[in-house]
């Protein structure tokens, strides 16, 4: 899938939810439990969205799966900055130098090029 849909366009919704929902079924035909198939679909909306925020290429986005008994796999990809770059454009990464911490870093929760947030 690419993701040339606009998450804030609220026409492109169903082509949107096509893919996760395929996802999930592929991934539950696969034998994964109905809540991993869910949270993994999940996890393909929040890279997509990802994407569309943060790569500033979300045209040349990606998204794939494959799903075989009793594994699914999932990929996404563009042609963006990288987590790296785009992290360092906050003051408190600006220092930050190596792709696989900026990769951990950005998978905590709550972390971001635009700051630290807290959910309220």
């Amino acid at each position: 899938m690419r993701t040339t849909f606009d998450p804030r366009v609220e026409a492109d919704d169903f082509q949107r939810n096509r893919f996760p929902i395929t996802a999930r079924t592929a991934a539950e035909a696969a034998g994964l439990l109905k809540p991993v198939a869910q949270c993994l679909a999940a996890a393909l909306r929040e890279m997509e969205s990802n994407i569309h925020e943060h790569s500033g290429a979300a045209a040349t986005g990606i998204l794939a799966f494959q799903a075989r008994p009793s594994l699914f796999e999932f990929v996404a990809a563009d042609c963006g900055a990288g987590v790296l770059a785009t992290l360092r454009e906050d003051e408190e990464f600006a220092e930050l130098d190596d792709h696989g911490l900026a990769m951990h870093a950005a998978l905590q929760e709550n972390v971001s090029r635009y700051d630290r947030f807290t959910m309220e």
